[in-house]
């Protein structure tokens, strides 16, 4: 490469020297070879071809790539992709030219379909595709390996140095078929649903599944009711064809299709293999199918590069299509449904919008219409639901569906005929706000509680089946107060305390936060903001602690002023408690905080819920002596 370079080099001083007369034609040809310059220079650097990009050096396709994937290989396939005007990711911005990322996303499986599309005599035909799915497989990576073109960007082995051999090995198969999924109802219009799964485990050698045959017994056309039958590496899309693509042999009685697929499974590892298919939007009822891998149904090498067969026996599952399907609804806890913690209320007016619950909703097997929901309240103090409760809103999303009361005597209220529509496959996200009484002694009083749950959730699907809705969603519970406090900025520590022979004897524990009062005006009680300690142990209970400082600002709270002790509403101060621990031999202890009161201005004491003290604990120390 670099004698090439020298000669272009050597031949553009020639041409240079040549007298003006025909300067043009020359200057032509000098451009010419300066490029050819470049374009070698470029090669030296990056180890790519003109034609590649530069973020493509080094690259090639050897793995399927698909939603969510990451890597080096991800950001050459932008780059390739965006040499084309008709399948560029993006026309600016995050993912266009020059702005390529390591992050296969929505933007970047759009643009491998339209390059899918613009190569489908080469990627999709040769698997019985005819649009685009954005997976990249084996097809659209030998289109991808192509186009790069790339030259050797590793130096020469030094024939002196040996080089480990590699090691060849026969290797076998063990085919599994799974228990599940069987006699599964297919409905119509449905996709991607489980019919059969096998296991594959390689054994004494790597194993690359070269190909794996399907048959569709029976007399029934798979196209009759299938729309598509793929095969899945788990989750991850191996090959999948239009169901008019099997075809029956001469003289056969089954429908077969051959599934060219590259899948690797290392030695000792299992891959599952799912076979998922999807129906028309009309099917025949009640039409049976039973899909199976044949005898010798498997192709496969292993390290040796001997190929092989598997399974010994036939493996097989039925399925039914059916255009009688009963929805179900699913509920789950939104991850951010509301932790366990305080609600600041008012003496005068309602508290409105207060979020008790979060909660998602899915409908699989049919579409599902949500008619009706029962929420139950619980309340501990001296509130009822009724009272501490002046209204109940249910949002789907962000939108509001309706608002009803608990009657007097009563802790359930029911949203009726609400026609929520969920549609197959989708999650809907409910979430439930309530307007809280005033706080005055009366309807409700500080320190009262509240939680919500969904009682029960019913629906219909459109063949007119009751869908009643499982899973028990319970929301946290919250404390109602006119003052509350919030803790943060949390730091813990615990520091062993040895002895002259270097054994541990105690630990010296540090739990230091800041306390901000909510709603209004809080003191800090003279006999401490927080208390307790916790021991853990191997042989027997039986913490000791000693050394006990409880500070507020730097005071010691038992001595510190009224001033020095009081929080206004919105500010915080910084309260540090320390002590010795110790316990027997061969415990583990720490220091905890069990326990956080204040009071009112109107010194009404309060405590804490648990669930703002969870993170109020040191890690522990082993006791030695």
């Amino acid at each position: 490469m670099k004698k090439l370079i020298a000669i272009a080099i050597a031949v553009t001083m020639a041409v240079v020297a040549v007298p003006a007369a025909g300067q043009t034609d020359l200057q032509a040809q000098i451009d010419a070879l300066l490029a050819q310059i470049a374009a070698l220079q470029a090669q030296l650097a990056g180890g790519t071809s003109a034609g590649a990009p530069a973020v493509c050096s080094g690259i090639s396709f050897t793995r399927n790539l698909s939603l969510g994937s990451t890597g080096n290989d991800v950001k050459c396939l932008q780059a390739l992709l965006n040499q084309d005007s008709a399948t560029q990711v993006a026309a600016s911005g995050v993912g266009a030219m020059g702005s390529e990322t390591t992050y296969f996303g929505n933007l970047t499986a759009t643009a491998v379909v339209k390059f899918q599309n613009k190569y489908a005599s080469e990627v999709l035909a040769p698997v019985g595709l005819t649009s685009g799915t954005g997976f990249v497989g084996a097809q659209t990576r030998a289109k991808l390996n192509a186009m790069l073109v790339s030259t050797p960007t590793t130096p020469p082995t030094d024939p002196t140095t040996p080089t480990d051999p590699v090691v060849q090995t026969e290797g076998d198969l063990e085919v599994k078929l799974l228990g599940v999924p069987n006699n599964v109802e297919v409905g119509q219009d449905s996709t991607n649903v489980g019919v059969m799964s096998f296991e594959l485990k390689a054994k004494d050698s790597d194993i690359t599944v070269r190909r794996i045959d399907i048959r569709s017994d029976g007399t029934v056309r798979p196209s009759k009711n299938l729309s598509q039958v793929s095969l899945y590496d788990g989750s991850t899309l191996l090959s999948g064809v239009s169901a008019d693509s099997y075809a029956r042999p001469t003289g056969q009685t089954y429908f077969e299709y051959r599934y060219n697929v590259n899948l690797v499974i290392p030695k000792g590892t299992t891959k599952t293999v799912n076979v998922m298919v999807s129906s028309l939007s009309t099917v025949t009822n009640a039409d049976s199918y039973t899909l199976s891998v044949p005898i010798d149904g498997i192709r496969f090498t292993d390290t040796a590069e001997l190929s092989h067969t598997a399974p010994a026996a036939a493996i097989a599952r039925t399925f039914t299509v059916t255009t009688a399907v009963t929805g179900i609804l699913t509920n789950t806890m939104a991850p951010d449904n509301p932790t366990a913690g305080i609600v600041v209320g008012n003496e005068t007016a309602n508290t409105t919008g207060v979020e008790l619950l979060k909660f998602q909703t899915k409908a699989t097997q049919n579409n599902v219409v949500i008619d009706r929901v029962i929420f139950q309240a619980s309340t501990t103090g001296t509130a009822s639901a009724a009272s501490l409760i002046n209204a109940v809103h249910l949002y789907d999303g962000t939108t509001l569906v309706g608002s009803e009361t608990f009657a007097a005597g009563t802790s359930t209220t029911i949203f009726d005929n609400l026609e929520i529509s969920v549609a197959k496959n989708a999650t809907k996200t409910f979430t439930v706000k309530v307007d809280l009484n005033k706080i005055d002694g009366t309807n409700a009083t500080s320190g009262d509680t509240v939680l919500i749950e969904v009682s029960s959730m019913t629906g219909e699907d459109p063949l007119y089946n009751v869908v009643p809705a499982s899973g028990v969603i319970t929301g946290e519970a919250q404390t109602v107060h006119i003052a509350g406090v919030q803790v943060s900025n949390v730091s813990t520590s615990i520091t062993p305390v040895v002895d002259g022979s270097n054994l541990t004897t105690h630990g010296d524990g540090t739990v230091t936060f800041r306390l901000t009062a909510l709603g209004d005006t809080i003191v800090i009680p003279t006999t401490g903001a927080a208390t307790g300690t916790h021991a853990t142990t191997t042989a027997s209970t039986g913490a000791t602690t000693t050394a006990v400082e409880y500070m507020i600002d730097g005071n010691l709270i038992g001595s510190a002023t009224l001033a020095q002790r009081t929080i206004n509403a919105g500010t915080y101060k910084t309260i540090t408690v320390r002590a010795r621990v110790g316990s027997d031999v061969g415990s583990r202890v720490r220091l905890e905080v069990t326990a956080l009161t204040w009071n009112d201005l109107d010194e009404n004491a309060f405590n804490a819920p648990s669930a703002l003290l969870e993170s109020l604990v040191t890690p522990t120390v082993i006791i030695d002596a």
